[in-house]
């Protein structure tokens, strides 16, 4: 696997709230990556969300209430890194932004849509669900990426970090590389 880098921001410039829970937690479970990689973000109703990193959109789900279910309601947003190497799943957005849909290219920070608040959910938040595709889409390998503590702790700041896809002998995907920086290592591949 070649190297590559990713910048990312959180997909909230104001009204983040707090997390809800992350990949692997509650109503977080496999088969699905979108569900099972998912972190909850939560924001005001309204909050305007942005495009967490540079993407094409490979997926447009408009809302139909009809398919709306318990974790997966109101527009959908499936996305890769212009390498085809990283993943993003965005869902429970309203007033997405007009001219989006598959083909769209947007950038870090592009408006995507609003944060929606559904009756019996938990709250009003995002559902942010990001993988690596080692050996690159189509075909490859979904691995989890858990940036749930980051957009936490970094979500005023418009740049915060960059990722690293890189294998080398202490991580062999993004998900290991994130899982050695929280626990607190050195890194030479994020920058605060």
């Amino acid at each position: 696997m070649s190297a590559f880098a990713v910048d990312m921001s959180s997909p909230f410039l104001s009204g983040f709230t707090g997390g809800l829970g992350g990949p692997n937690e509650g109503g977080h479970q496999p088969p699905e990556w979108y569900i099972e990689f998912g972190m909850d973000l939560g924001a005001d109703v309204g909050t305007e969300v942005r495009a967490a990193f540079d993407a094409h959109i490979t997926r447009f789900n408009p809302h139909d209430p009809s398919k709306d279910t318990s974790k997966v309601y109101r527009a959908q947003l499936f996305m890769r890194y212009p390498n085809d190497m990283m993943g993003g799943f965005y869902t429970h957005l309203s007033d997405v932004t007009t001219g989006l849909g598959v083909g769209s290219d947007v950038k870090r920070g592009d408006v995507l849509g609003k944060v929606y608040l559904a009756a019996g959910t938990q709250g009003a938040h995002l559902h942010l669900a990001l993988v690596e595709i080692v050996g690159g889409a189509p075909g490859g390998r979904y691995m989890g990426v858990n940036q749930a503590g980051r957009f936490a702790t970094y979500y005023h700041l418009r740049h915060w970090s960059g990722l690293s896809g890189h294998r080398d002998e202490r991580c062999s995907s993004i998900r290991e590389m994130v899982r050695v920086l929280d626990m607190g290592l050195p890194d030479p591949y994020l920058n605060l």
